[in-house]
């Protein structure tokens, strides 16, 4: 947030480059094991973060994902992965 203030009135969020900088995802991601992540965000900010975790783990496959079945509508969601495969 303090990063958002500093950079003046424009939307950070709409330049690619600046994801990264504003959006501090990983500290937010929770591993349970054996390929299963809980992404604890929604919507925009899901998205965002489901893009930085790909990105920072090129070595994996995600297989499925799904919303943590709050009765109200989902505030996390579960992402299932596995390692890649060389088809080689």
């Amino acid at each position: 947030m303090l990063l958002t203030l500093t950079v003046g009135c424009s939307d950070p969020a709409t330049n690619s480059a600046n994801i990264v900088a504003t959006q501090p995802t990983s500290a937010y991601v929770v591993d349970h094991g054996n390929g299963v992540y809980y992404l604890p965000m929604k919507d925009e900010d899901f998205a965002k973060g489901l893009s930085r975790f790909v990105g920072e783990h090129p070595d994996l496959e995600v297989v499925a994902i799904a919303g943590n079945g709050e009765r109200y509508g989902d505030s996390g969601y579960f992402v299932i992965t596995r390692p890649v495969r060389d088809c080689n």
